[in-house]
């Protein structure tokens, strides 16, 4: 993560797609700013449901879920969104904006400030967390009217 004002999107997903299929990424304290989708998915990699087999399904951490933040900047590329919002777009051809339903943790960070950049890109597919998928200390803070919309 960088300074206020670096659009981080590149660097957290180069670092994401070179940890494969076991990815786990940290984020330290700070704000990152995204302008196109995080954290999608990888292919080949099998699906979250099979954690119980034995497979380390692949995870993002954050330092404190009050001091690290992935904020959407006002030029994100919703374009690059594909879904429509569907709740039940949840194949390998959905794009959420962030993340994507193979991944098992989501802890201690918030995404911020959502409403302000989407407010009328609200039927978007914003952020995908899949049937096994476990947010613990994680927030979509202004997402469209709700303070968690993920």
């Amino acid at each position: 993560m960088h300074r206020l004002g670096t659009d981080d999107t590149t660097a957290i997903n180069t670092a994401w797609t070179s940890g494969g299929c076991t990815s786990s990424q940290w984020l330290p304290i700070g704000k990152a700013l995204i302008s196109a989708p995080i954290w999608q998915i990888i292919a080949g990699c099998p699906a979250v449901s099979n954690s119980g087999t034995g497979y380390q399904a692949q995870r993002i951490w954050g330092t404190s879920v009050t001091g690290t933040y992935i904020i959407p900047v006002p030029s994100f590329n919703f374009a690059s969104v594909l879904g429509g919002g569907s709740p039940t777009c949840v194949s390998a051809n959905c794009t959420a904006a962030i993340g994507n339903p193979n991944i098992s943790d989501y802890e201690n960070f918030n995404v911020w400030d959502w409403e302000n950049v989407a407010r009328s890109h609200c039927q978007y597919y914003s952020w995908d967390i899949g049937a096994s998928t476990r947010a613990i200390n994680t927030n979509g803070i202004g997402w469209c009217g709700s303070n968690n919309q993920a």
